[in-house]
Order: C-alpha cells, then sequence, then structure tokens
C-alpha cells in the first residue's frame, strides 16, 4: 500500500470508517479522501444561509482533523446529503471514476455495503463499479 484512496459519502465517515488506518500509515503511504455528499443539509428543512453555514464548518473541521492525519489531499463534491439514491448510479460512478484516474491508488476504502445508511450504500455501489478489473486497448 502506497497510494491510498478513501471513498466517504460524508465528511466525518473517513475518521469514523478508516480513521485507526490513516492513523498507523499517515507516514508510509499517500492517503487522498474523496467526499461524495456534503453531510449536513438532510438535518434542514431547506438549504438556507444557516444549512449553508453548517456545511462549511463540517468542511472545515473535517480538513483540520485529516490535516492531523497528514492527508492534505481532499476533494469535497457536494452532493446533497441523505438524497444520493435520487442522483443516477452512473454520475456517481464517473465521480468515483474520475478520482482513481488522477489520483492513481493502489488501494480504495468505501463503505461496507449492507450499511444502513442509503447515502454509504450508493456510494458502496459506485466503488464497487469503478473498481471492478476491466481491460483497456490503447
Amino acid at each position: 500500500m502506497k497510494r491510498c484512496l478513501v471513498i466517504a459519502a460524508h465528511p466525518d465517515d473517513e475518521v469514523l470508517g478508516c480513521g485507526g488506518i490513516i492513523s498507523r500509515f499517515m507516514r508510509e503511504v499517500e492517503f487522498s479522501v474523496l467526499f461524495i455528499a456534503e453531510g449536513t443539509s438532510c438535518r434542514f428543512e431547506e438549504i438556507n444561509d444557516e444549512c449553508k453555514i453548517e456545511i462549511e464548518n463540517r468542511k472545515q473541521c473535517c480538513l483540520k482533523a485529516l490535516s492531523r492525519l497528514n492527508v492534505s489531499r481532499v476533494t469535497f463534491k457536494n452532493l446533497p446529503c441523505g438524497m444520493l439514491d435520487t442522483i443516477p448510479q452512473l454520475d456517481i460512478n464517473k465521480i468515483i471514476e474520475k478520482e482513481i484516474k488522477e489520483f492513481k491508488p493502489d488501494t480504495v476504502f468505501t463503505h461496507w455495503g449492507d450499511d444502513s445508511n442509503k447515502d454509504h450504500q450508493k456510494v458502496h455501489d459506485a466503488t464497487i463499479i469503478a473498481t471492478r478489473p476491466y481491460n483497456s486497448v490503447v
């Protein structure tokens, strides 16, 4: 493991799911984290100023935590929290495929497929599709 991509549905999922492994290998492995959804808006009736402030606060807390784990490559896609099941699977697959193409990880971590959170399930499914083996003719 030299280049590891962590694909998480929401900011905080990366530390809750992979914080231990990131901490253990933070000096030996280059980590990149990709967040698919913003992780906050589902707690609000609408995306208003208060919601936007909370989304930004969550992002800043996440960046601070990851910087302590020596992770500097972090990507936020900010799709709506709690609504990934309304977004075409192909769109999420392409986000992940693009990140894999750019970062070129040798290891990928994501959510467990039977997680009760629908966003986590959707990200898991997209990751499985994006990382499937294939033959490329150049």
